[in-house]
């Protein structure tokens, strides 16, 4: 890296506004090289702001000689810096739910398969809201939304460590937990149903509580992630059926 050219691509991969790229010079080479490095952090500075950093460079000022290729190099890194900032939004917005921001069913699948990979047994908890239809009915989608948003919150807050906790879609929530016991099952759920008890403002005097019906399904036998979706919607409609809030998974229960 004696050349000014080695020390501008050091910069371009490490980035010009670290102090490591410099660092990583021979004290030797610093000096010959120090004029490139001001040069590329100058015009770092001055494009990093910009949202057309090609356009916007050729209205400043830039030494002759060094400035081409430190504009060049400075280019480069910031719109590399874009596209991995644009990739990394891309990935979030396609796991993860637009209105909560809560994972969606595929992160909640990865996550399954991830335990999965790494020999745990994970449980899944399937949550609806009850008569959440009659809040948009009455309130408003808009009021719908920000129960949803409310009980997302609240249900991520309430995950017990090590689980993660999704929106399948509409009033439907899934939780996965990685390893489990029946009763750590049950102390989760019963966390879960305690953060729904309180009341949910809605601006004004209207306030709400958002109950909750709940399908449970333990790993046992076939547990892939397809089988215990199923056992565990196989539960929730018999407890949305009336017959209790929470139902764990039993063999023998028919598909609706």
């Amino acid at each position: 890296m004696s050349s000014p050219a080695g020390v501008c691509w050091k910069v371009c991969r490490e980035g010009p506004s670290t102090h490591r790229a410099y660092t990583a010079v021979k004290p030797t080479r610093r000096r010959r090289n120090n004029t490139v490095m001001k040069e590329l952090c100058r015009v770092t500075r001055r494009l990093r702001d910009e949202a057309e950093p090609e356009t916007a460079m050729a209205g400043h000022a830039i030494r002759p000689g060094l400035g081409g290729l430190a504009a060049g190099v400075a280019l480069m890194w910031l719109n590399g810096r874009r596209v991995r900032n644009e990739l990394l939004r891309t990935r979030f917005a396609a796991e993860h739910d637009s209105l909560t921001g809560l994972p969606n069913r595929s992160a909640l699948r990865r996550r399954y398969d991830m335990a999965l990979r790494a020999g745990h047994r994970p449980s899944l908890i399937l949550l609806d809201l009850d008569g959440f239809k009659m809040i948009n009915d009455t309130y408003g989608h808009d009021a719908g939304d920000a129960v949803l948003e409310a009980v997302s919150r609240r249900l991520d807050a309430s995950c017990p460590a090590g689980g993660l906790v999704g929106r399948l879609g509409g009033d439907e929530f899934l939780v996965v937990l990685p390893q489990s016991s029946p009763g750590g099952t049950a102390d989760s759920v019963q966390a879960l149903l305690d953060c729904l008890a309180r009341p949910i403002a809605l601006g004004g005097e209207v306030s709400l509580v958002a109950a909750a019906s709940i399908g449970i399904a333990l790993p046992d036998g076939a547990i892939t992630w397809s089988s215990q979706l199923k056992r565990a919607d196989i539960a929730l409609y018999r407890a949305k059926s009336g017959f209790s809030s929470v139902v764990f998974f039993r063999a023998g229960m028919q598909q609706p």
